[in-house]
């Protein structure tokens, strides 16, 4: 029979043990779980605005998930080129890219809109429409079809042209020239209508393609053309501004992205609003810095532009699944 002093200890290892498994499971309640870690990959050089946007957005984004969502950037090509790159977002083995808009129509035609040269007027033209119901639209369509969910706009300058050793001063000027373009159909046939001899080309090999004459010209934003360098080896910058904002998207897969607590959707919305907002700024000012570089290192010519937007309107009805949708957007006041 257990004497009173038996129970009096009986009753103490009692409670020192209770409260041994209170500690430990306030320390569980407290504990976090691990952090949802996401690859983010991208083409653009680490000194260009939009990698620095997507920096911004990477770590904004841990701090406003709480923590638990952190995001790996993986900057200028790393995983490869812009097909390479959606290819993972669509296999799961990237979670995140950043990249051109019109870099979806490798997956869908209607991303073909967004490559299409001077149908865009001005930035507050390109805000209304992508930020805008028609830019909803385009972003469900693209999804239901591709699994490809795009979760921002980003603002990108206006794209010009570079060519290595002819000058462009009409669209005459253009015929024969080999001009890397994205690979987009609309972009094809484009600079075919303007006389030149379009390219499709993976980013990353762009460089080392005007170098050794495998190619004449590039087009791209003036960032770009000053952060990748394309000023070393082209001479002639010609400020067709054929898109003036052919934008930049945060893509995820469909079904991750959906899949979200409502939270951490919030604060991917957040993060990518704040890059956004960044990406604004930037770009004024690195577009300002860029073009004062570029015009020391090369001759810039202002071209003729209105026989381009002729030639442009010429090829639209060759892509029936965009000519309503051109025409709403052009409509936009």
């Amino acid at each position: 029979m257990m004497t009173p002093k038996g129970i009096r200890g009986w009753r103490m290892l009692v409670v020192v043990a209770m409260a041994f498994v209170a500690v430990g499971i306030a320390g569980m309640a407290g504990a976090q779980a691990p952090p949802k870690v996401l690859k983010l990959g991208h083409v653009f050089p680490i000194t260009d605005y939009l990698a620095k946007s997507a920096q911004l957005f990477a770590d904004t984004l841990e701090k406003k998930s709480g923590g638990a969502l952190k995001v790996e950037v993986y900057p200028a090509g790393q995983l490869g080129g812009d097909r390479a790159i959606l290819e993972g977002v669509t296999i799961g083995s990237v979670d995140i890219h950043v990249v051109g808009a019109g870099a979806l129509n490798l997956y869908d035609p209607l991303g073909q809109i967004f490559l299409v040269p001077y149908m865009i007027r001005d930035r507050q033209h390109a805000d209304k429409v992508w930020d805008g119901p028609i830019g909803a639209e385009i972003a469900d369509k693209i999804a239901a079809k591709t699994g490809l969910r795009i979760v921002a706009f980003w603002d990108r300058g206006a794209r010009n042209l570079t060519t290595v050793k002819k000058p462009v001063y009409k669209m005459a000027d253009l015929k024969g020239l080999k001009i890397r373009v994205p690979e987009n159909p609309i972009s094809i046939a484009a600079w075919k209508a303007f006389g030149a001899i379009p390219t499709p080309m993976a980013f990353p090999e762009v460089f080392t393609a005007l170098q050794t004459g495998i190619i004449d010209a590039q087009e791209n934003p003036l960032t770009l053309i000053y952060s990748a360098g394309f000023h070393k080896v082209a001479k002639y910058l010609v400020m067709t501004e054929h898109l003036v904002a052919e934008d930049a998207i945060v893509v995820f897969k469909d079904s991750f992205y959906q899949g979200l607590p409502p939270a951490q959707k919030r604060a991917i919305q957040e993060a990518a609003a704040e890059a956004k907002a960044f990406a604004r700024r930037a770009l004024a000012e690195d577009e300002r810095a860029a073009f004062a570089e570029l015009r020391k290192a090369m001759t810039v010519i202002q071209p003729e532009k209105e026989e381009f937007r002729k030639a442009v309107a010429g090829i639209i009805p060759q892509f029936p699944h965009l000519v309503d949708l051109y025409q709403r957007i052009v409509a936009v006041k």
